[in-house]
C-alpha cells in the first residue's frame, strides 16, 4: 500500500487546528481532497523566472523545479522562500544544493518578529531582478497579494505575474 506523509503544524489559538489535534489522536484513515492551483509555465518554459514563495508555498515551487530538471532547456531561475521560522526551511537541502541545478539560485528569508524579510526586500530601491520574463508568487493570498503588488510598483507588467492562490489573486 502507498504510504503518504503529511506534516502539520498547528497554529495557537486557532478552532481549525483544535480540530485536526483531536480528529489525529481519535482517527487512522482520513479522506484528503486539497485545492489544485493554477500555476502553469509557459511552453517552452520562460528565458528568465522568478519564483517567489512563502510557507507551504515550497511545494508548488519544488514542483516547478522538478518539472524544469526534466526539461532539455531550462530557464535561468531564481528562487525565494519565505518563512517564520528556521525551522519550517524543510526544503532547504533540496532547494539549496547549486551542485545539482546550477541553473537555480535560491535564497531563503526567515521572518523578523513578525516582518516578512522577502518583502521588505522587494521593496528595495536597488531591487534587480525586474527583467524576469515570469514570475510565479505561491503561499497565503495576503502574501502573494503583497508581492504582486510591489512587483508591479517596480514597473512589472500583470501579465508577467502569476500566482497559485486558487483564483483569489493575480
Amino acid at each position: 500500500m502507498p504510504i503518504l506523509e503529511i506534516h502539520y503544524r498547528p497554529l495557537p489559538n486557532s478552532d481549525h487546528a483544535k480540530a485536526m489535534d483531536e480528529m489525529l489522536k481519535n482517527e487512522t484513515l482520513f479522506k484528503i481532497s486539497g485545492p489544485f492551483g493554477k500555476v502553469t509555465l509557459n511552453k517552452p518554459p520562460p528565458e528568465h523566472l522568478f519564483i517567489i514563495a512563502a510557507g507551504t508555498g515550497a511545494a508548488q515551487a519544488t514542483s516547478i523545479i522538478k518539472s524544469l530538471e526534466k526539461q532539455t532547456i531550462r530557464p535561468v531561475t531564481i528562487l525565494w522562500w519565505s518563512v517564520t521560522a528556521d525551522s519550517d526551511l524543510y526544503q532547504e537541502s533540496y532547494f539549496g544544493d547549486p551542485m545539482k541545478r546550477s541553473w537555480l539560485t535560491y535564497r531563503n528569508f526567515i521572518d523578523d518578529d513578525g516582518i516578512n524579510l522577502l518583502i521588505k526586500e522587494l521593496e528595495k530601491n536597488n531591487f534587480t531582478h525586474t527583467k524576469c520574463n515570469q514570475y510565479i508568487l505561491t503561499g497565503p493570498p495576503g502574501f502573494v497579494l503583497s508581492c504582486s503588488e510591489r512587483l508591479k510598483n517596480k514597473g512589472i507588467e500583470s501579465t508577467r505575474i502569476h500566482s497559485d492562490v486558487f483564483n483569489d489573486a493575480p
